[in-house]
This record gives structure tokens, C-alpha cells and sequence, in this order.
């Protein structure tokens, strides 16, 4: 578990960013960017500061949308994609633990599913979940 808290640095402390540079690493989560205050791991930002944030990647969620909308707006599609897809907004709900429960019928899709290799018909309900999910 991390947690962010700013408290005031003593002069010659490392910085907060350093501070949690270290923490992340020394929990086996690389550090992929950094500017400012502001750190990227693994899809997540990291913003320091008088009111520390933690958040997905603003890119990495724009990829997400358009993936989820592109399979949204088909017919049929493999199920590894909706796994993938699902799997991915499962990782974005950690931070806004509530988006769990919008989906339900996503996992029992994936349990009826998870042994089809061909493109079959999403259900319209998993559609629905997904498209819930962009409200977040």
C-alpha cells in the first residue's frame, strides 16, 4: 500500500518526488516518467504537491476509450479483446474501488466465454457496462 502525504521537507532531506521514486522502486514498480512533481508508473500519475493525486495515465486512459468504444461498436469481437479491455478498466477502478461493481455482466461473459478462440456476439449488456464505465 502507498501512501501520499506531503509534511514539510527538512533542508537537506531528498525531496518528496525522490521520496517516492525510491518507494516505488524498492516495490518493484518502475518509475516510467518524471516531471516535476509529477511521476508515471505502470498507467498511473503520480502528482505531488500540497494536495497529493494518484490517477490513471490521462494517455494511457485515452487509449482505453477508444479501444472500448471501437469494441462497442461492434457486432462480434474475440474474447480475449473484451478480457483485455475489461481487465484493463478493472486496473483503473483500484483508484475508484465503487467501478467494480458496474461489471457484472462484463465478468460473466467472460466466464460463459473464456474458452470460445472465435469473434463472438458481445451481449448487449457487457456493451452497456462498458459504455458505463466511460462515465467514471
Amino acid at each position: 500500500v502507498l501512501h501520499l502525504e506531503r509534511a514539510d521537507v527538512p533542508a537537506g532531506a531528498p525531496s518528496p518526488s525522490a521520496t517516492m521514486i525510491e518507494t516505488l522502486n524498492r516495490k518493484g514498480l518502475p518509475v516510467h516518467k518524471e516531471v516535476g512533481e509529477m511521476i508515471t508508473s505502470l498507467r498511473w500519475k503520480f502528482t505531488l504537491g500540497d494536495s497529493p493525486v494518484v490517477e490513471p495515465d490521462p494517455k494511457k486512459m485515452d487509449l482505453l476509450v477508444e479501444a472500448t468504444l471501437e469494441l462497442c461498436g461492434r457486432r462480434k469481437a474475440l474474447v480475449d479483446w473484451v478480457d483485455t479491455i475489461v481487465g484493463l478498466w478493472a486496473w483503473f477502478a483500484l483508484v475508484n474501488r465503487v467501478m467494480f461493481s458496474v461489471l457484472e455482466k462484463a465478468y460473466r461473459f467472460l466466464v460463459a466465454r473464456k474458452d470460445e478462440e472465435v469473434e463472438v456476439t458481445v451481449w448487449s449488456s457487457v456493451k452497456k457496462e462498458l459504455m458505463a464505465m466511460l462515465e467514471r
